[in-house]
């Protein structure tokens, strides 16, 4: 496999081997990492090669795994904004933990 570029082959233990796929996130017999900073992009080329990959003869339980679509919300408190109104921090933060049904019901 020496001729092929851009492969790393490894041997391990099972124990070992499962050890790494749970600090590398990759839980599989075989795995393609590609990295970058554009989740779109990542997305479309994870795709490009599990449609590659599903080519193989005996290939199976071909995934990508999900980056992008996941939503986040962050919440930065202006400490000096909220002091105007008499509100302290903890109370921002009792309000942001509680579900969304019980600050706006339906």
């Amino acid at each position: 496999m020496s001729i092929v570029p851009g492969v790393g082959l490894s041997f391990t233990q099972p124990i070992e081997l499962r050890f790494n796929e749970l600090i590398s996130g990759a839980r599989g017999d075989i795995a393609v990492k590609i990295f970058g900073d554009d989740l779109s992009v990542l997305s479309d080329k994870g795709n490009e090669v599990s449609a590659i990959m599903g080519e193989i003869n005996g290939a199976e339980d071909i995934s990508v795994q999900q980056v992008e679509g996941l939503p986040q919300l962050q919440i930065k408190i202006l400490r000096d904004k909220i002091s105007l109104y008499g509100i302290n921090v903890d109370d921002v933060n009792n309000v942001i933990k509680q579900p969304l049904q019980e600050n706006h019901p339906a």
